[in-house]
């Protein structure tokens, strides 16, 4: 107890000593808790953002119908089959938290009828009609509607127009029947209905449904009608359903296409108990008239395979569901259907549509999980494509880890410094009281009370130090984060106007910074315990006795002639002399030089690298871009104008511009001289109409002006030309019309398409081309026969079927007029700027490349004023587009906020480098303030004692920045001019801090320096 009360006693006795190792303890606790509070701040950040945000994966399969949601491939499901293993490996894979597989289940409700067009088989109908006459002019039956078994629209009581099957026996006129086929389109304004051969399977079986059957049949003869009916009901009608464990990361929720309106989503409870409730679209609810809490009845059915082929239904649930939730409505989600199940499903299935499922992956496992479906992505010109979305996840922690990183590294300086005066500290203060340790030990105290003794005056002074340490923290770090804050503020404003990030980029999460008790208590620790062990070490090394060394018996030597006295001068062998006299206090400048080095050339290497490697990555840098839908998918099946277009490729923002124009269908006919295909035309206005629907189903012709530019092709395809034949030329052709062109017309097919039909590069085939006009501004039918000469072929990743040619080839006005005439030159095209484009049309597709990558923001405001609008806008009016600028943003931005970290951290060490050299450079001349008044007791001029002093603390910092640089040299550090300016600016302050101490040194007399107590 009394060692304490005297270390106690001893350090509140000399005020000036406490003081100066005050302030360097107050200096370094300030430092190391703002360190510490700033890398806390954002390691806490970083982890809100681990939760906050989620990391979807969405797995789908490129067939020739994507994107339709209703279609059942075959080919998908033969793709998954093969890949089956891969695949379950997949879902099992460290990098997934959870896997939703695509719905296979539907939901059927009596009191649902639905009217919308995105029913799968919105034509087709079972009837109970009267025939009233026959039309023998368009061959066609009279007939009234008396009831409707199924019909999308109600047509009971109405006139119907009703043409039964070429090889069935014709009606009795007048008469009733009961019909099955579907609704077509006609001149007439009265509803027509064909009768259609349709079947059904039922127990592994197919039933035949009779296209026409008179009321009078028995009732096993109605039942296949019946039957039929009831499924076009359970297939029109059905509601898609998603069972799910996490609705809120459902792709179209995750990605906001979907929002919620009004309720809550699910609780944890009720996707444990697969809970009777769900979240239904407004669309039901508003044909419904229900609101939330109310019930609505559904029988759940699940299928295998086709989820509307009834044969593949099964019957998995039934019974009331509540509304706990409305969904929007959307075009692509019509009439949705969300029921909660546990998770932890691992089944691998094929339904309707192109996706496969999404997995829910750790974040920052995106990278390795690409990785691992890297081989199922693109096998055999078809296959898989994966999309990621993080919600913003990447963009809020790529800077934030950056920042940790530099603030880590601000944390080891400061670390690395407050160990250094904590060292020098407690050499000072150990060292200028051995003669108080010895007189102890003199007085019989042993070395536990002298150890107590120092420790109680090391612990006052640390717990002093380190609360107003933590006082000036608590003020400054306000403005530390305010200036983190404003970093964080200034990475987030970017403008991502068209940018490709909006499709990942869904959520943020503000960073307020905010100093913690543990990030105090983490300082406080360091500070108190280094110091206090230090202070116990050198204690030990005070207290430690030198054994006596062996006195060896002199030998008798010859006299040797005297040595040459040393030239060197006399404050350099002072220097050495003082140097090798305090090793700790040696030690600690070298080790503060060396670090200094150190912390500067890693500092200025790493900004020298940066600005070459963003300068390097701008200039070789290509960006591209490219119209697309609402959601931001890249389909070829757009509707866009060409004003717009042509806007944009005007500017000189943009290069290698290309546009595709949908413009109907080509029946292959055969190679020109070879066998070719029958071919006739239907007189009757019923059958042409089945042949152009029949025609319509054939590959697509599409107009370019660069096949390796279109979408289907460009980026995932190769293109492979006839000698003489290039991308130049399908724009050269542009430029010409028809009647100046002699020979064939050009075009590019798919590979699988020359090889299923024997077409070489080179051949010239016959087609006959048939105009879609769903998308043109006129409603015509136009067909004629074409000879088109192969000059490319193309490989895309659905393997398509799709027939390019130049958009000269393409006419607006060409019409069947009963028979097939020659083209007239005068109907072709007139180019449309730079592009051939015509305003009369609309194109399906429009891809271009920026010119100069610093022209990135320009180019958002030309495309804006071009008349293109943003994916997830709120403007659908307007034509969409993209730049694929993603990966460009992330590693610009990447590469600037590090150069403008080490830039502030620049002016920080400029400040730490003045505040740590100063006070350092303080204590070491004070320590030694007895040996400067001696000297000047001696008679020694205050030059020669400034001199002495200063050419041993150049010395000494000198000899530690060349250890610094040579770490750095072995380290393969480059040196360059800003690292020698830094460290040039470090040296002059600590000589500048010397020279201070040392004029207001000799400024006290030399009596009372040395009579002054320690």
């Amino acid at each position: 107890m009394q060692a304490i009360k005297n270390g106690l006693k001893s350090t509140l006795r000399t005020p000036g000593k406490t003081l100066l190792f005050l302030l360097i303890l107050t200096v370094t606790a300030a430092l190391l808790t703002v360190s510490c509070c700033v890398f806390g701040t954002v390691l806490r950040y970083l982890d809100e953002c681990d939760s906050y945000f989620h990391t979807i994966a969405e797995l789908e399969y490129v067939g020739n119908a994507y994107p339709d949601p209703y279609i059942y491939d075959a080919d998908f499901a033969a793709a998954v089959e093969k890949n089956r293993d891969a695949l379950t490996q997949l879902i099992h894979s460290e990098a997934v938290l959870g896997w939703e597989p695509a719905s296979a289940e539907l939901a059927v409700s009596p009191l649902i009828h639905r009217v919308d067009r995105e029913v799968p088989d919105p034509h087709a109908g079972v009837l109970r009609i009267s025939i009233l006459s026959y039309d023998e002019a368009q061959d066609v039956y009279i007939s009234s509607v008396d009831e409707c078994l199924y019909s999308r629209e109600d047509k009971t009581n109405s006139l119907l127009l009703y043409s039964p099957l070429e090889d069935a026996a014709p009606p009795d006129v007048p008469g009733t029947y009961y019909v099955a086929g579907e609704y077509y389109n006609f001149s007439s304004g009265f509803p027509c209905f064909r009768a259609e051969a349709c079947s059904y399977s039922k127990d592994g079986s197919l039933v035949e449904v009779p296209s026409m059957l008179s009321t009078e049949a028995s009732a096993e003869e109605l039942a296949p009608v019946l039957e039929y009916a009831e499924r076009l009901h359970i297939k029109n009608d059905g509601c898609r359903v998603t069972c799910t464990s996490a609705l809120e990361d459902l792709y179209p929720i995750h990605q906001q296409v979907l929002k919620l309106m009004d309720g809550r989503y699910f609780t944890q409870a009720e996707y444990e108990q697969s809970a009777k409730v769900c979240v239904v679209s407004e669309r039901i609810t508003g044909l419904l008239g229900l609101k939330v809490g109310d019930k609505v009845p559904f029988t759940v059915f699940r299928a295998d395979g086709d989820l509307y082929d009834a044969e593949n239904h099964t019957q998995i649930d039934e019974g009331d569901y509540e509304i706990v939730g409305i969904m929007s409505h959307d075009a692509n989600y019509p009439f949705c259907v969300f029921l909660p199940v546990p998770a932890g499903k691992t089944e691998v299935r094929t339904v309707n549509g192109y996706s496969l499922g999404q997995f829910r992956l750790k974040n920052g496992e995106a990278a390795a999980f690409k990785a691992q479906v890297a081989p199922l992505l693109g096998q055999g010109g078809r296959g898989f494509r994966l999309h990621v979305y993080d919600q913003g996840y990447a963009a809020a922690m790529e800077p934030m880890e950056e920042l940790l990183f530099i603030s880590g590294l601000f944390l080891a300086a400061c670390l690395l410094l407050a160990f250094c005066a904590m060292i020098l500290q407690s050499y000072l203060f150990i060292s200028r009281q051995r003669e108080t340790a010895e007189t102890m030990l003199a007085l019989g105290s042993g070395r536990l009370r002298v150890c107590v003794y120092f420790l109680t005056g090391a612990l006052l002074l640390v717990l002093l130090g380190a609360a107003l340490g933590f006082a000036i923290s608590r003020e400054i770090d306000g403005w530390v984060f305010g200036v983190l804050r404003d970093f964080a503020a200034q990475f987030a404003q970017q403008d991502l106007r068209f940018s490709s990030t909006r499709l990942a980029i869904i959520r943020t999460l503000e960073f307020q910074p905010t100093a913690t008790p543990e990030s105090y208590l983490t300082a406080a620790v360091l500070l108190v315990g280094g110091s206090l062990i230090f202070t116990l070490l050198f204690t030990l090394a005070c207290l430690r006795k030198k054994k006596a060394a062996k006195r060896r018996p002199v030998k008798q030597r010859t006299p040797k002639r005297a040595a040459r006295v040393s030239r060197l001068p006399g404050f350099f062998k002072y220097a050495l002399l003082s140097m090798r006299r305090g090793w700790a206090r040696t030690a600690a400048v070298l080790l503060l030089g060396a670090a200094a080095a150190l912390f500067f050339g890693r500092l200025t290497a790493s900004l020298t690298g940066y600005r070459e490697q963003l300068a390097a990555y701008k200039a070789d840098a290509v960006i591209t871009g490219s119209a697309t839908d609402y959601y931001g998918k890249g389909i070829n099946d757009l509707i866009l104008y060409a004003r717009p277009i042509a806007n944009l490729s005007r500017s000189d923002l943009v290069t290698d511009c290309c546009v595709t124009l949908n413009q109907g269908h080509i029946k292959y006919l055969g190679v020109e001289g070879g066998e070719q295909i029958p071919f006739s035309v239907p007189q009757s206005e019923f059958a042409y109409e089945d042949f152009v629907a029949a025609l319509c189903r054939e590959p697509e012709w599409v107009g370019t002006n660069s096949v390796g530019g279109s979408p289907l092709v460009r980026g995932s395809g190769s293109v492979e030309w006839l000698e003489g034949w290039s991308d130049a030329d399908f724009i050269r052709l542009e430029e010409c019309s028809y009647d100046r062109w002699t020979g064939p017309a050009v075009c590019a097919l798919s590979k699988s398409m020359m090889e299923e039909n024997g077409i070489r590069l080179g051949d010239v085939i016959n087609v006959v081309t048939i105009y879609d006009n769903s998308k043109l501004n006129y409603a015509i039918t136009s067909m004629t026969m074409l000879q088109f000469q192969v000059v490319a072929s193309y490989v895309s990743p659905a393997d398509d079927t799709t027939v390019y040619s130049p958009l000269t080839y393409l006419r607006a006005d060409m019409k069947y007029d009963g028979i097939f005439s020659a083209p007239d030159s005068s109907s072709y095209l007139a180019p449309y700027q730079a592009l051939g484009l015509s305003e009369r049309l609309i194109y399906s597709s429009f891809t271009f490349t920026l010119t100069d990558t610093a022209r990135l923001d320009e180019l958002r405001d030309v495309m804006s004023d071009a008349g293109y609008t943003w994916v997830h806008s709120n403007d659908r009016a307007k034509s969409c587009a993209f730049i694929d600028d993603e990966v460009y943003l992330n590693t610009t931005h990447s590469m600037e906020r590090q150069i403008q970290y080490v830039s502030v951290l620049y002016d920080a060490l400029y400040v730490l480098a003045g505040v740590i050299g100063f006070t350092l450079a303080w204590l070491l001349l004070q320590s030694r303030r007895q040996e400067i008044a001696i000297m000047r007791a001696l008679g020694t001029q205050p030059g020669r004692i400034v001199g002495n002093f200063l050419a041993e603390q150049l010395l000494l910092m000198t000899l530690g920045l060349g250890i610094g640089f040579a770490a750095g040299f072995l380290s393969k550090i480059p040196v360059c001019q800003t690292q020698l300016v830094l460290i040039a600016a470090f040296l002059g302050i600590w000589t500048l801090s010397t020279l201070i101490c040392l004029i207001v040194g000799l400024r006290r007399e030399s009596f009372a320096a040395l009579t002054e107590p320690e």
